[in-house]
């Protein structure tokens, strides 16, 4: 990623290499691995609805389950949202990802922990 910030400076994008660099550091902030355990943490009941709910593919069920099906469910639920983290759904979604988020998760009533904790979170980001 810094190549590509560093060749859209070269090339004069400097807007467009402020705003990368802005959406990498927000990414790294809040959507690093430390913030997916907490996130997963607080996900509660039917991890595979809320798994669809985010956009992900049974392909990417079948991964968050693992191999041989021994992990724990706050385990699949960080794969889960690791997974969720690198999709076209959240990316596409850049500083907004955490509204998205509680967008999707309105209708699901076994996620009012990670709903709270989304909530908090946004107090602390903005």
């Amino acid at each position: 990623v810094k190549e590509i910030i560093g060749a859209l400076r070269n090339c004069q994008k400097l807007t467009l290499a402020d705003e990368c660099e802005s959406f990498v550091i927000f990414h790294i902030k809040h959507l690093s691995d430390s913030c997916m355990t907490k996130m997963s943490k607080r996900v509660e009941g039917d991890w595979e609805s809320l798994a669809l709910t985010l956009g992900l593919s049974m392909e990417d069920l079948d991964k968050c389950r693992g191999e041989e099906g021994d992990y724990t469910n706050e385990e699949i639920a960080f794969n889960m949202l690791c997974i969720w983290r690198v999709s076209d759904v959240a990316i596409s979604s850049g500083f907004d990802v955490f509204n998205d988020l509680l967008g999707r998760l309105e209708n699901m009533p076994s996620s009012i922990g990670l709903t709270e904790y989304i909530r908090d979170m946004l107090i602390q980001i903005n």
